[in-house]
């Protein structure tokens, strides 16, 4: 939680001196939503950080996705 806390204060500084929000794409992994996670959204919302999250089974949305599949196939294989 302390990059996304670290993120926040990046996004805080921006949203002060440009009004504009700063948005983060996270896939659905439990971690991205867990019950801590949930409990500080509204907090981050006011410091200008907007979590979006891609929809579910969406691999080839997600681009590091196709990063992984490089590397697992070329580089490890």
């Amino acid at each position: 939680m302390k990059f996304i806390d670290w993120i926040a204060e990046l996004a805080s500084e921006t949203f002060q001196t440009t009004g504009r929000m700063t948005v983060v794409v996270q896939d659905n992994g439990s971690i991205h939503k867990s019950h801590l996670t949930r409990q500080q959204w509204q907090r981050w919302q006011a410091q200008g950080l907007f979590l979006f999250f891609l929809p579910p089974y969406c691999s080839e949305m997600n681009r590091i996705e196709e990063q992984w599949h490089q590397l697992k196939t070329h580089e490890i294989a």
